[in-house]
């Protein structure tokens, strides 16, 4: 086995024609500003043609996978043998959220902007808190970070000119600038990952003037149950929040019992009237707020039993979540 791994002609991504050589047996780290093509080099280069080749020496049934790998965009690679890859994913969550929180979201949004015309030119943003930005800023320098947005301006971290962020109304960290294209997926994930650590988990999405016909717009969202508009918040959704015997979704005002002692009459006398909070729901307003076709879950279980079954049977789910929503419909449908 050759004492390097040579590299000629790499093009993936960002990856601009290079050629490089890399030492075998030893701990070899590769750095550079966000968007230089780390992970095309490592992930999408390497460890794709190490991954494809190792496959290729296996039985015909192995290299049938060989159909769903493609070769990376690169002249020629040697001394490379078999590989496998760690990446470290850090969480972005509360104690209470789950894997599927965390990868759920991050997939939506990439779903969501997947759904732009390819070729549209975008700009990952991070918000940063004004509050201490000038310390944040120049940490964010060291980690390899080269771009802020100030008040929607594009500005060097490195720049020799000092930023004028006293006077400013918001900072965007700039995570990643990227074309939409075929396989594009993974490093867009990997942006969107980053800049909701870097955002509070709330993610920005520029469209320069030049992609879009209303002259540039900016598409934001959020990892955590808050409304980006009016700053309304609600908890994560769990099997909890939809039973009133639980704190979680019990009504505060009757405690989940749906009606309350009537005003002037004794208790003993067990006359009571629905409860004005919950309207006999049982149900805090967090759990109401949750709607399938404008239906609450009180309203959905208040109907008749056919005619639950008439409304999930027929509900015209959106096509990302069409497998999903069938599944839970068939399980629902049998119990009914």
């Amino acid at each position: 086995m050759a004492a390097k791994i040579v590299i000629k002609g790499a093009r993936v991504h960002n990856l601009k024609n290079i050629d490089l050589e890399i030492p075998r047996d030893q701990f070899v780290v590769i750095t550079g500003v966000s968007g230089s093509g780390k992970s095309s080099l490592a992930f999408d280069t390497l460890y794709a043609e190490g991954r494809r080749r190792y496959l290729e020496s296996l039985g015909a049934d192995a290299r049938q996978l060989l159909q769903q790998i493609e070769k990376p965009d690169v002249d020629s690679i040697d001394g490379l043998s078999p590989t496998i890859a760690i990446q470290q994913k850090p969480g972005l969550a509360s104690p209470r959220s789950t894997l599927g929180t965390i990868t759920g979201s991050i997939e939506q949004i990439v779903d969501q902007l997947l759904l732009l015309p390819a070729q549209t030119r975008v700009i990952v943003l991070a918000p940063l808190a004004l509050t201490a930005a000038r310390a944040r800023l120049e940490e964010l320098a060291r980690q390899g970070f080269a771009r802020v947005m100030v008040d929607g301006r594009m500005t060097e971290l490195a720049s020799k000119s000092p930023l004028d962020i006293e006077n400013a109304s918001r900072i965007d960290l700039v995570i990643d600038r990227m074309m939409l294209r075929e396989g594009i997926r993974k490093r867009l994930a990997e942006s969107i990952e980053i800049a909701g650590r870097h955002g509070d988990q709330i993610i920005k999405v520029r469209i320069p003037a030049e992609n879009d016909a209303d002259g540039g717009r900016e598409m934001a969202f959020s990892q955590k149950f808050v409304c980006l508009n009016c700053g309304a918040s609600a908890p994560e959704i769990t099997p909890g929040l939809f039973s009133f015997n639980s704190p979680e979704g019990a009504c505060p005002r009757c405690n989940g019992l749906g009606e309350l002692a009537e005003r002037g009459k004794r208790v003993k006398d067990s006359a009571t009237v629905p409860c004005p909070e919950c309207g006999g729901s049982r149900l805090k307003k967090a759990s109401r707020a949750v709607r399938i076709g404008g239906h609450d879950i009180a309203e959905i279980t208040a109907m008749p039993i056919a005619a639950t079954l008439e409304f999930l049977n027929h509900y015209p789910f959106a096509e990302e979540r069409k497998i999903i929503g069938e599944k839970i419909v068939d399980q629902i449908a049998g119990r009914l």
